[in-house]
């Protein structure tokens, strides 16, 4: 494995060999065969990279701006790695969207009429029921009829 000094220049270097890379504030531009690419992403998100990857993947890099979809024109980091999209910002997850309205809604926690239930599995002996007074097992599991 080569010890890499500079990484973010290794990156442009490796850009540079499938078009043109110019530097910007918010990360690198890059023109490929008539086409603009953004990589949204700084210097210090790229020294991130190898926790999950064990290494700088710019040739990881190369070929997702490769592979880009023509209606998505950015690719922007996002927790050790590089996503398409067609705006410089990823949209926002559905779920966590309605987690948060939920949080604005309810900031005490307790949503009228929700709460965490288990429901027993059929066939399957209830412990709490079965347990003896010293707090034992009854026995094997085994599968029981629904009384």
């Amino acid at each position: 494995m080569e010890f890499v000094e500079r990484p973010w220049e290794r990156l442009l270097d490796a850009l540079r060999t499938v078009g043109t890379v110019t530097d910007t504030d918010r990360g690198l531009v890059v023109d490929v065969d008539g086409r603009t690419v953004e990589i949204v992403m700084t210097p210090k998100d790229w020294d991130d990279m190898p926790v999950t990857w064990g290494y700088y993947p710019d040739e990881h890099v190369v070929e997702l701006l490769r592979s880009q979809p023509p209606d998505q024109d950015f690719l922007v980091y996002d927790l050790y790695d590089l996503e398409s999209c067609a705006t410089p910002e990823i949209p926002p997850d559905p779920g966590l969207v309605r987690l948060e309205g939920l949080a604005a809604q309810y900031p005490d926690g307790v949503i009228p009429g929700a709460g965490w239930f288990a429901y027993k599995r059929e066939g399957v002996r209830d412990y709490a029921r079965d347990a003896q007074p010293d707090g034992t097992s009854a026995g094997p599991v085994e599968p029981v009829e629904d009384e």
